[in-house]
């Protein structure tokens, strides 16, 4: 797994068609500007993506509005690229189980042509992603060193799970 941005409690990666966010904090829109550059370098290598986002940060629900405005324009970019997106929220307990209902329910009624779900866990999302057709063999047969990787990114950008 290749880390292509990075910031304090934040990265994008990549490995193939697959690019990995961890998000150890709160979304900012320059983070979705850096998530849109290497989706744009594997689109033009791959001619689409599978997205991971791993959320290792405080789980608001509030987002400021340039933010919002950069994740639907990356939505609105990619949307014709990307095969899965799959959004990761390992954190226990209430809260965490009601911020997975609510994004839920928000990709619900966006209605995107892009397949999204939400797991509690990354060997779940991973095994997921990889299973889409059109996803490189050779990847999908990775998905255990891929997993190890996206778990070891998480541990080092995002913050320590309850």
């Amino acid at each position: 797994m290749e880390v292509r941005r990075e910031s304090t409690n934040f990265c994008v990666a990549r490995d193939r068609a697959l690019v990995v966010v961890v998000w150890g904090r709160d979304v900012i829109a320059d983070d979705l500007a850096q998530l849109s550059e290497v989706q744009r370098e594997v689109v033009g290598e791959y001619e689409h993506c599978v997205v991971t986002s791993i959320i290792r940060a405080g789980l608001s629900l509030a987002v400021k509005e340039d933010a919002r405005k950069a994740g639907e324009r990356n939505l609105a970019e990619f949307e014709g690229y990307t095969l899965g997106s799959a959004m990761v929220v390992e954190a226990g307990g209430l809260r965490a189980s009601f911020f997975r209902s609510v994004v839920t329910g928000i990709q619900l009624v966006t209605r995107s042509a892009v397949p999204q779900k939400v797991f509690h866990n990354i060997d779940d999302s991973m095994r997921w992603l990889l299973a889409f057709p059109g996803i490189d063999p050779s990847t999908a047969q990775s998905v255990d060193e891929l997993t190890a990787g996206a778990y070891a990114l998480a541990e080092r950008y995002g913050q320590p799970l309850d």
